[in-house]
């Protein structure tokens, strides 16, 4: 998600490109795994100890850099 000048370049780069904000291209990338998993729990899917990893794991990912794109770190 970064360069080695600005480690938010790809939330600000698909923010020009959309018309949203930094913030808001990272939540709606942290909703893209909330609902993969709400999907997988409401159809009784069966999930891996992998696809949970990646699922529960990635929004704990992306708060932190939700909250520097807020704080405009």
């Amino acid at each position: 998600y970064a360069t080695e000048q600005d480690r938010l370049h790809n939330f600000k780069k698909i923010a020009d490109f959309v018309g949203i904000t930094p913030a808001q291209v990272a939540l709606v990338l942290m909703l893209k795994n909330l609902v993969s998993l709400t999907d997988a729990i409401m159809f009784e899917k069966r999930m891996t100890p992998e696809f949970l990893d990646e699922k529960i794991g990635d929004p704990y990912n992306y708060l932190p850099l939700i909250r520097a794109l807020v704080e405009g770190k």
